[in-house]
């Protein structure tokens, strides 16, 4: 009999933005993170103090990861989820946090809770600086042992209920023992952290939904509906008030999670240009494209943009221009050499 010591590892990468030059850190996250989110600063200031490491294990089938990162926003629009995969994603926060929405549930999240997200879903949230444990599940596998009706995504496990502790214990367990597991033994490891997610986030969905879904959360979806239908037209605060019977303590109070609603609406706008200039054979020209949605100055938009995607809208139409030819869609900055290795696992899954 073989002993673990002689069987093949489980492969293991470590990322560090410390080895890298300032003005390149927060590229390098974007870009590794880029399969799961769009990464956006809150301030151009923020790139250049940013810290992030990950160090990864590659499950075979799954991603887990540990994660530390300076505070900034996630955001995953329904373009993103379209383009890219739509994994299913549980996180441990073990430090820090985020609140944000995953499709139109609010989530608010700290030490010890731990989330199951849908990438198939929009999601936007604005992290604190964190250390977090994240398992990527491919959507197939998971909804190969649960129907989707009875998996309680977009929802949280509070670190301080018993299914949280429990849970939250079996994740920091595998966590510790996984870099000394062999790629034989994940044939074992990998269904009993697969039955911990089943039974955790399938157990009790409607009651957790029921304390998930309030009335403010339905009140945030109504407005977000008429927002994105209505890109196109003048909206104010004062205009959303009037037209919901909302206040605007209520409204600011609704969209705080997401950044404000003036970004909210500012950032759905931003998504739309993309959209319009990532379109292969597109002739129209930035500027008019901009102020279509919105934005009257070239400079300030190209500014939020380049915040928003780590692109220029030239580099977004050059990308359109040579995806033409092959029938796929630009979706970001092409890896590099320099991607980091955990960038690769996440595009591989499937």
């Amino acid at each position: 009999m073989q002993s673990t010591s002689s069987l093949a590892p489980v492969p293991h990468t470590l990322f560090k933005t410390d080895a890298l030059p300032a003005s390149d850190r927060f590229d390098a996250w974007r870009e590794g993170v880029s399969p799961l989110f769009d990464a956006v600063p809150e301030t151009e200031r923020d790139v250049h103090a940013f810290e992030a490491r990950v160090e990864s294990f590659n499950l075979n089938n799954m991603f887990f990861g540990k994660s530390e990162f300076s505070a900034h926003r996630f955001r995953r629009d329904a373009g993103h989820a379209s383009a890219e995969s739509d994994h299913f994603l549980v996180q441990l926060y073990t430090k820090g946090g985020y609140e944000g929405y995953n499709g139109f549930h609010q989530l608010q999240v700290g030490p010890g809770d731990i989330s199951l997200l849908d990438l198939g879903q929009p999601l936007a949230t604005r992290a604190r600086a964190s250390q977090n444990l994240s398992l990527v599940i491919p959507r197939e596998l998971l909804l190969s042992l649960v129907p989707p009706h009875k998996l309680a995504c977009g929802s949280v496990l509070k670190g301080q209920s018993p299914l949280g502790r429990i849970l939250g214990s079996h994740l920091l367990n595998v966590w510790q023992n996984v870099r000394s597991a062999s790629m034989e033994e994940l044939e074992a490891i990998n269904p009993m952290l697969l039955g911990a997610i089943v039974g955790a986030f399938a157990a009790g969905v409607s009651e957790r939904n029921a304390h998930g879904v309030t009335l403010d959360s339905a009140k945030l979806e109504t407005i977000q509906r008429y927002i994105q239908a209505n890109l196109s037209s003048e909206l104010t605060p004062d205009q959303l008030c009037q037209h919901f019977n909302c206040s605007r303590a209520r409204l600011y109070r609704l969209f705080a999670p997401l950044g404000g609603v003036a970004n909210y609406i500012r950032q759905c706008r931003l998504v739309r240009c993309r959209d319009e200039l990532s379109r292969p054979g597109g002739k129209a020209k930035v500027l008019d494209i901009a102020l279509r949605w919105g934005f009257s100055s070239h400079s300030h938009f190209c500014r939020l943009f380049k915040q928003a995607f780590g692109l220029s809208p030239s580099d977004v139409i050059s990308q359109a221009q040579d995806a033409s030819g092959s029938g796929r869609l630009p979706t970001g900055s092409p890896a590099s050499s320099s991607t980091p290795e955990f960038h690769h696992w996440l595009r591989q899954l499937s």
